[in-house]
């Protein structure tokens, strides 16, 4: 099979817009309202109140989206949440119109906004397994990987354009079309069969969160991607805490410290672009995962050493790709070891597991930049990545994990 063998499936390509769209989306939507609460208020705690309220309901309700998505059909998950969205920015561009925009507003539509993005998400994800087959689940997670990496890039300058230029209202009403563009292309998507397991007897929430539990306790492969992705997230956190105060260290300004920060989205497209286009791996395995991970924990530790922005934002770059391969070969493992039955909320616990240490981890970084100094983190953080690999990659669920067979299915 050629490597761009899965262009030519219409229905990934149909999906891949959506997904652009709807990660433009969202890049576009924080870009616009952070702006709106600048312009109106200049406050950093009512913007990090707004952060606040559009992201804890997104961890909150993230394992109930993925049991919707296992009970309902997750293309209409994704069909409604877009609809959903869209209207949450309509009502945007409303208020801004009118001159009736409130912070309780902007509160209440960024939990509203922040509580569909927690359904669409795992159905995002479990829709993949009914897209493409096995053997091109690697290859679409880095297309859709690369797709991401260059929304949060692209996104943002978007946004800051079509505020520069034209103004608050119409940009809310461009950004709410982006949704509802994602929408349209779900009516062009046929899924394949599904399998079945998925012919089983309705369960309780309770039930189905339990089964969920259970299948990922009792699986040791998952526990280790789970407890690697925490503390290789948790060694990622220093990164995103220790990037201003080291462009600050090297009197770099701001202008060094978005070079730096480029250079982690651009390791991110460039290691996207090859495993999509050059280097397609058909059967991930989790030792390339640990090994990669490694590798990742030593550039993080090799910061530590740097003298100038330059060097840092070269070994960000590198971090950045090793990141992209990662996320890349942690779904691809996921979707071939869950049930599409259980996707929706088993991934959900693994999403949850591995990003919850996350905001802790940051405070502990904080605290310790202003104990030891911001080069030290690094060193930290690079020995817990390096540590996190390298034992993951001898521990037996990983070294003897074999593929599993294809389930059957029915038309």
């Amino acid at each position: 099979m050629s490597n761009l063998e899965i262009i030519k499936n219409k229905n990934f390509v149909m999906y891949w817009l959506g997904y652009l769209f709807s990660a433009l989306g969202d890049a576009v939507f924080i870009l616009s309202v952070s702006w709106l609460i600048v312009d109106m208020t200049g406050s950093g705690v009512i913007m990090g109140t707004f952060l606040l309220f559009a992201g804890v309901p997104r961890v909150m309700f993230m394992l109930i989206g993925g049991i919707a998505v296992d009970r309902f059909s997750s293309r209409k998950v994704m069909l409604w949440s877009d609809i959903l969205r869209s209207i949450v920015l309509f009502t945007f561009a409303a208020a801004s119109m009118t001159g009736s925009t409130s912070l309780l507003l902007i509160y209440a539509l960024g939990a509203v906004f922040g509580t569909v993005d927690a359904f669409y998400w795992p159905a995002v994800t479990a829709i993949r397994q009914r897209i493409v087959h096995r053997e091109q689940y690697t290859q679409s997670n880095s297309i859709l990987t690369g797709t991401w990496q260059a929304a949060a890039i692209a996104g943002p300058l978007f946004g800051g354009i079509m505020i520069n230029l034209l103004s608050f209202p119409i940009s809310f009403m461009i950004n709410a079309l982006s949704f509802l563009i994602s929408a349209a292309t779900l009516f062009y998507i046929k899924l394949l069969p599904e399998s079945q397991e998925l012919l089983r007897e309705n369960q309780t929430v309770i039930g189905e969160v339990r089964e969920g539990a259970r299948f990922v306790f009792g699986h040791p492969l998952l526990i280790v991607i789970i407890v690697t992705a925490v503390f290789g997230n948790m060694a990622m956190s220093t990164i995103l805490v220790g990037l201003p105060f080291l462009a600050k260290d090297f009197s770099a300004g701001a202008q060094g410290l978005s070079q730096m920060q480029a250079g982690l989205g651009a390791g991110g497209i460039a290691a996207s672009v090859l495993l999509s286009a050059f280097i397609v791996i058909k059967k991930p395995k989790p030792r390339a995962k640990m090994a990669v991970l490694f590798v990742q924990g030593c550039m993080i530790f090799l910061i530590g050493f740097t003298q100038n922005h330059w060097q840092a934002a070269f070994l960000v770059a590198l971090i950045g790709a090793a990141g992209a391969t990662l996320g890349v070969l942690e779904q691809s493992l996921s979707q071939t070891i869950i049930p599409h039955h259980m996707m929706g909320r088993v991934y959900s616990i693994i999403l949850i597991a591995a990003q919850g240490m996350t905001p802790a981890a940051q405070a502990v970084n904080g605290l310790l930049i202003d104990a030891v100094g911001v080069h030290d983190i690094f060193f930290y953080g690079g020995v817990l990545g390096m540590l996190s690999g390298l034992i993951g990659f001898f521990i037996p669920a990983v070294v003897n994990y074999h593929v599993p067979a294809e389930k059957p299915v029915s038309a």
